[in-house]
């Protein structure tokens, strides 16, 4: 690797030594490849995926590139163009894994991508022996390797014990790209606590783009306990949005305060998620709840009615005769105060608790099917697609199940 100043060599060895993250610098000029800490890729398949995925990123805009393949792997690439120090090329941090994985989860992801390879006890030894580390964590090492590259370094590099090392960075403004990169996840932040007081479903997506931006992370390298931290943080932004969306203020603290005790009970990272996500649902729950509110005295009779019998066949005859009401007067009624038909709004309420139904990992398809009055697992996954977009098993991989 030429690095034309010691100081970007010193940045690049001191945030290796420092992290033990595999790190290393890609030259386009050269197509040399200089490593710290690399692990080495068994497979030319993998090493070319890894290649052509960053430097498709690089042609993108900005100076730093989350990258995810298909073989379960992330890493981080920081364009060299804007370091003088550096020649044209990328810094690669990573690969990493999100989870671990086992030897199906391996034969399956290469299956995906119509590789007939033998998993060989190499293959798996080269998986085995990747860090597993969330997004966060690595988009919080790139903060640190930027810091370290933009920075000069007044301590001489030769001769220098540990206790004797020392840098002094320059005061300097950040530059347009780092604030750009230093403000995404406050942003990010605030459209899902946004779109969560609005009741929004989709707001699960945008707290899966918000978590992945750098934040101080507290743990002392332990994943499982600064995850923990993040979580508990979410759960009171999450449950003081309800309160101001119209939950009841001592049903959504009480509602906190479960989560939290359960958070601490968990030591796995996976555990960790899956609740993150079963807690959304819950309190978007809650929140759209409110939306019933301000109804006719018949309406408000009808929705409760529903909400009450979610785990059965519902029909308009039968919440009529319930109601006392001609089904036709009912379903016009509906339409006009809830802006959707009595059957298309009894399915999305349906399809807000099959969704966390389906996020328990104990019940078949078919289970969660039956328990809401489907008839047959096809009849429930046709109705899933059509309100949700994928199918009841695509959504489960989508949420790693």
């Amino acid at each position: 690797m030429e690095i034309k100043t010691d100081y970007s060599l010193r940045a690049l060895f001191t945030f290796y030594y420092s992290t033990r993250a595999p790190i290393y610098f890609f030259e386009y000029g050269t197509q040399n490849k200089t490593s710290m800490g690399e692990i080495p890729c068994p497979l030319e398949r993998l090493e070319k995926e890894e290649r052509e995925r960053i430097q498709h990123q690089m042609k993108q805009k900005g100076r730093v590139h989350h990258v995810t393949d298909p073989f379960h792997r992330h890493f981080l690439a920081i364009n060299t163009e804007s370091f003088p120090s550096l020649p044209a090329g990328y810094i690669c941090i990573g690969p990493f894994l999100y989870n671990e994985l086992n030897n199906q989860d391996i034969q399956e992801a290469f299956q995906r991508q119509r590789e007939s390879i033998y998993i060989s006890r190499k293959v798996l030894t080269y998986y085995a022996q990747l860090p597993v580390v969330h997004s966060q964590q690595v988009l919080y090492y790139g903060q640190i390797l930027l810091a370290l590259l933009a920075n000069d370094w007044e301590t001489p590099i030769i001769d220098q014990t540990f206790d004797q090392f020392t840098f002094i960075p320059k005061k300097n403004e950040p530059s347009q790209e780092d604030t750009q990169f230093l403000s995404q996840a406050f942003q990010l932040e605030q459209k899902f606590l946004d779109k969560l007081h609005q009741g929004d479903p989709s707001a699960v997506d945008e707290l899966s783009h918000a978590k992945y931006y750098p934040i101080p992370t507290y743990g002392k390298d332990n994943m499982v306990r600064s995850y923990k931290n993040r979580l508990i943080s979410t759960v009171t932004l999450v449950a003081r949005t309800a309160i101001s969306a119209g939950v009841d203020e001592t049903e959504s603290l009480s509602t906190s305060y479960y989560y939290i005790h359960e958070i601490e009970q968990k030591e796995k990272l996976e555990d960790l998620m899956h609740m993150e996500k079963v807690m959304l649902h819950d309190y978007l729950s809650k929140i759209q709840q409110q939306e019933h509110q301000g109804h006719s005295p018949l309406m408000q009779s009808c929705l409760e009615s529903i909400q009450a019998n979610l785990h059965k066949p519902i029909t308009i005859e039968r919440i009529s005769k319930e109601l006392g009401v001609r089904s036709e007067h009912l379903s016009n009624l509906f339409k006009r105060e809830i802006g959707l038909t009595l059957q298309q709004y009894i399915h999305r309420q349906k399809m807000k608790e099959v969704k966390k139904a389906l996020l328990r990992q104990n019940d078949s398809i078919l289970t969660v099917a039956e328990k809401f009055g489907y008839k047959s697992a096809s009849h429930f996954s046709r109705i899933f697609k059509r309100y949700e977009g994928l199918s009841p098993s695509n959504y489960r991989k989508q949420n790693g199940i």
